[in-house]
């Protein structure tokens, strides 16, 4: 949700500053949920006041890669003075190498953080926290690999 609020917060910003501002909205169905995680970010982005006519959704990519991919082929189709990418924190520089990989440099905009939390006893949120970066940096070095292989 933190994405979808600095997202039309940004567009807020870009309509008024410039005429024409879009918000593409990437995201498939990997986890095999009843609808794409673009398709159900999109009536929070209408609620926002994005209108629907300066969204593009692209919902096939399963992975970050394919996120960057077919962002890149909907760019490539258009004009944009400048792209912006959102999201968390501990996922912006994967999907920075990601986007980098297919000739786009947006500048980034991170939605959210997150912070371990001290105190004597073990907490979840941290475990939490190590999980997830530990799954980020085996998906860079996932990247530095593949690209080393001609995979990428």
């Amino acid at each position: 949700m933190t994405r979808i609020d600095v997202s039309a917060k940004n567009y807020a910003a870009c309509k008024r500053a410039a005429s024409v501002c879009s918000v593409i909205v990437s995201g498939g169905n990997p986890q095999r949920h009843p609808a794409t995680e673009a398709d159900t970010y999109l009536p929070y982005l209408l609620r926002e006041q994005v209108p629907r006519s300066d969204i593009v959704l692209e919902n096939r990519s399963r992975t970050t890669y394919e996120n960057a991919r077919n962002v890149s082929a909907i760019v490539g189709q258009s004009r944009y003075d400048s792209l912006i990418l959102v999201t968390s924190a501990y996922h912006m520089p994967r999907a920075m190498l990601d986007f980098q990989h297919f000739g786009l440099f947006p500048q980034p905009l991170i939605s959210s953080s997150r912070r371990a939390h001290l105190g004597l006893l073990p907490r979840y949120s941290n475990l939490v926290n190590a999980e997830i970066a530990l799954h980020e940096l085996i998906g860079i070095a996932q990247y530095h690999v593949y690209s080393a292989i001609g995979l990428f």
